[in-house]
Order: structure tokens, then sequence, then C-alpha cells
């Protein structure tokens, strides 16, 4: 179809700092005249991106938009793909933390990004990350296991729903690789 504007863009600019523990950045987004096929909701500009993160001694702290996804992101996977016209980054806070190498727990809570605008509903996650290859002194290959939750609440003007305001998730995984072998399982 021919369009009558002349031109088309989409655009963004990331202005991030960084000092000591803490990183800070904000994210500005044009999307006037929006590339044809790109999702509707994204005509506008602004700063739709914008967050804070501590890190330090295995711990890590973010308020403000993130992405994340548990394992292979069969029940969590906020992402980004500019070229698709994707973004379902989180709004909320993550913590992230490593009390050894071998392990890593995370727990988040926030709103999924729609446009410029937030879902209505309310994610709440949990992700474990055991690696088990120090343990079981595996010394060629790589043995790990992983458990997940996420649950999300969202009200409905549906009178009598057949399901409830909170929809929880679970999934179990092991990874296993060996030289050029590598084995995922997720259920």
């Amino acid at each position: 179809p021919i369009v009558p504007e002349k031109v088309r863009m989409n655009a963004f600019a990331n202005v991030i700092y960084t000092r000591d523990h803490f990183t800070a950045g904000i994210r500005y987004e044009s999307y006037l005249n929006t590339l044809q096929g790109f999702d509707p909701r994204y005509k506008d500009n602004g700063l739709p991106y914008r967050f804070i993160t501590f890190k330090k001694e295995g711990l890590e702290v973010t308020a403000g938009n993130f992405y994340e996804q548990f394992g292979s992101g069969m029940i969590l996977r906020a992402w980004e793909s500019r070229n698709l016209g994707i973004n379902t980054a989180l709004f909320g806070g993550r913590v992230v933390y490593r009390p050894t190498n071998d392990i890593k727990l995370t727990a988040l809570y926030g709103q999924q990004r729609s446009g410029f605008k937030l879902s209505d509903g309310k994610i709440y996650g949990f992700d474990s990350e055991i690696l088990l290859s120090n343990a079981l002194k595996l010394e060629k290959s790589d043995l790990s296991l992983g458990f997940s939750y996420v649950g999300r609440q969202e009200k409905t003007d549906i009178v009598n729903p057949n399901f409830d305001e909170l929809t929880n998730a679970f999934s179990g995984r092991i990874n296993y690789s060996y030289d050029a072998f590598y084995s995922s399982l997720e259920y």
C-alpha cells in the first residue's frame, strides 16, 4: 500500500551512567509515523524505559525497567526485538543474589510494558539456578538444575469468570553439556 507520509521512522537513544556500584539509565524512544507493520501502540515519543541498578558482592538490585528470562523462557521472558517492534520489559523491581558461584537466585515483581503504558496485570516471579558440576567434581562437563515460579494477577470485568485473578506457572529444568554435546529439558 502507498502511504501519504514521505518519511517514517522509529528512533531511540540510550543514556547510561555508571559510578562505583550503581548504574542508571534512560531510553528516549520516538515513533513518529511508525514503520508499517509495527504495533499501533507505538505512536508517541518519550522516556518509557528507565532504571537504577546496584551491584556488589553477589547482590544485584534493580528498580525501574528490566529484562529477564527464567530458563528457556517458557514461563517468563521479558525481552526486546527492536526490528520486530517487540518490547515486553517489566517495570518494577528485581533482586538477583549469588551466594556462591554455583547458585543464582532471582526474585521480581513488575508490570509488562505495552507500548508507552503498562499492562494491568502484576507479575511475580522467583527463579533458582544451581550448578552441580563443582559439587560432583565433573571436570569435563556441566550439569545444572533450575526451578521457576511466575504468578500473574489481573482483575477482570467479566462476571463470574471461570478462572482466578492469580494465574500460577511452575517449571523445573536440567541442563547438561559435555564437550560439543548439549542437552536441556524443561517441564
